[in-house]
């Protein structure tokens, strides 16, 4: 039997759990990552004051702690 092959573009943050959704459902995944959200003009070691937590930064955990709950229970799925 053929294993259907598909092209997996999802946001970067996304790809992991997706790619893992999809091979659950017998797909071959060809992932393609898109969205990035690292910045490195934001690491510059020469200003320590950019490594402060600002109203951002503290969204961008937020979406990482939410991220890291929904990967845990898929994977107790």
């Amino acid at each position: 039997m053929h294993t259907p092959s598909i092209l997996l573009v999802t946001n970067a943050y996304h790809i992991k759990r997706a790619k893992k959704t999809l091979e659950r459902q017998v797909f071959k995944v060809n992932p393609y990552p898109v969205d990035f959200k690292t910045n490195p003009k934001n690491v510059n070691l020469k200003k320590p004051y950019k490594l402060i937590p600002n109203s951002e930064s503290l969204d961008s955990n937020s979406k990482a702690i939410r991220k890291m709950i929904g990967r845990s229970i898929s994977k107790a799925w």
